[in-house]
């Protein structure tokens, strides 16, 4: 959250961490504490979403058991801004490389999403430093990140 990229963003996105994932959840409280505009994505068919929130206790376990709105909340325009609107995104990974490739679970939902940001919108990958690996396989559909933050450094695509 130091780096300028992150500083200088108005409406950040971030994924809800699930599973083994580095988690988001402490993270996205204080950023909202701070009166931060966070997004968050949902699943909606084959792609994702955006929504604002205003506390993580809004969320719900939806597809693949994620956190994210409930459809009794969605489709409010004042919470759903288009892609475009995005400053940062932080994206979660299986695996990233160097290069700032990305391999997913494999279903394209960010991939997707990324496609449809603004391209100064910055997109940092979020894992473990043991999740970097020497190169991804890249089809050309995927999106490479911007930066790489891994628990131990930051990585920018070379």
């Amino acid at each position: 959250m130091a780096l300028p990229e992150y500083r200088r963003a108005r409406r950040v996105l971030w994924y809800v961490s699930h599973g083994d994932e580095l988690p988001t959840h402490d993270a996205i409280r204080q950023e909202l504490a701070r009166g931060r505009t966070v997004l968050v994505p949902y699943v909606d068919g084959l792609n994702l979403r955006i929504w604002r929130i205003d506390a993580l206790e809004e969320l719900r376990p939806g597809a693949f058991g994620i956190l994210e709105p409930p459809p009794t909340l969605r489709g409010d325009s004042g919470r759903e801004p288009p892609p475009q609107r995005v400053d940062f995104v932080v994206v979660p990974g299986v695996a990233f490389d160097p290069r700032g490739g990305r391999l997913g679970s494999g279903q394209g939902f960010y991939d997707r999403l990324l496609g449809e940001l603004r391209p100064d919108c910055t997109r940092a990958g979020l894992c473990y430093e043991t999740q970097i690996i020497d190169r991804v396989p890249a089809e050309p559909h995927d999106q490479p990140m911007d930066l790489v933050v891994t628990d131990r450094r930051v990585r920018r695509r070379r």
